[in-house]
């Protein structure tokens, strides 16, 4: 129902690998989704034998428009390939037991976790959505944001 320190301590190990995005902390992610009055998500997590989290991923059901399973965070240290693949199974047979048609997240390309999908029957496609970025900052170049920009569903405004 509440995320808590614990996944401040997730985000901590992910956060170095993280150039440019939101901060992904406890308070944030329950201000964002499990306090969202705009629709209900869930989180889910992975915990290891000390009872820590090694990933965890918050789904919407019903997702803009068909019954779509969205995974509007997916929190995985880049180097824990295992977590990974068990949360986005996990994710996926969710989906099938609440009758959601996909599951549907996005992972930037030049993420890990992006190869590691799609070698396991995740497929990329064109998105309706246009992510975008103001600069105000001459020396931050678009290049460099569109190679190091972590971004997720959950960093728009699409509910």
């Amino acid at each position: 129902d509440r995320l808590d320190a614990r996944v401040d301590r997730l985000w901590s190990r992910i956060a170095p690998d993280v150039k440019m995005g939101t901060i992904r902390d406890a308070e944030f992610l329950n201000w964002r989704f499990l306090d969202c009055p705009f629709g209900p998500h869930q989180a889910f997590g992975l915990l290891d034998g000390n009872g820590e989290l090694r990933g965890l991923y918050i789904a919407r059901d019903n997702w803009s428009g068909p019954p779509i399973e969205a995974l509007v965070e997916f929190l995985v240290p880049a180097s824990d390939a295992g977590a990974a693949m068990r949360l986005a199974q996990h994710a996926v047979e969710r989906a099938r037991r609440v009758g959601q048609q996909r599951v549907e997240l996005w992972v930037p390309p030049w993420h890990p976790h992006s190869k590691l999908l799609l070698g396991h029957g995740f497929i990329r496609e064109d998105s309706p959505f246009n992510l975008c970025v103001k600069i105000y900052d001459p020396d931050l170049k678009p290049e460099w944001v569109r190679e190091n920009w972590y971004y997720s569903i959950g960093d728009t405004d699409v509910f």
